[in-house]
């Protein structure tokens, strides 16, 4: 099928985010947007990274030892994820945060905001919250549930599926 073709998209879309890497959650929020903009509910489920970096953003406490050691490993914010590719120890980040400032760009914490503000529900895989320490969502993070893949796999049914 040719790009543009007219042929009507699903109401839904699931989103199921792995990676805790900046530039691969940038495309899910922009295609979450983008979805949201054309009149699809979306869902976004994170899971292991993905889960880790949305919840660090918002200094989300981690329990135990173990926890608060992978919390160091972890990035600290959103914004602080690191690239998948020309990372360069950081500076590759913030050359795309430039570009992005210069050319007028959205950041990554704006499209969440307006991702939650446009009505997309936020899910977090609870195994992946506990095996990385978390105890529970944090109130200030992004308004999500905790949910088995139970959860994924009823919204998913008869949605595209995207697996970012």
């Amino acid at each position: 099928m040719a790009l543009g073709a007219t042929t009507p998209p699903s109401p839904r879309l699931c989103l199921f985010c792995m990676s805790g890497q900046w530039d691969r959650l940038y495309a899910a929020f922009t295609i979450a947007n983008g979805a949201l903009a054309i009149g699809q509910e979306v869902d976004i489920f994170f899971a292991f990274w993905a889960a880790s970096t949305m919840q660090s953003a918002s200094g989300t406490r981690r329990r135990g030892l173990l926890g608060r050691l992978m919390g160091l490993m972890m990035p600290s914010s959103v914004g602080a994820a690191p690239m998948s590719h020309l990372h360069f120890g950081g500076l590759g980040r913030r050359l795309m945060s430039f570009v992005m400032r210069r050319e007028g760009v959205d950041d990554l914490p704006v499209l969440i905001k307006q991702a939650e503000e446009l009505g997309a529900r936020f899910h977090y895989c609870d195994t992946s919250m506990r095996l990385l320490g978390f105890a529970a969502p944090d109130p200030k993070a992004v308004s999500g549930e905790v949910c088995g893949v139970t959860t994924f796999l009823s919204a998913a049914r008869g949605a595209q599926v995207l697996f970012i």
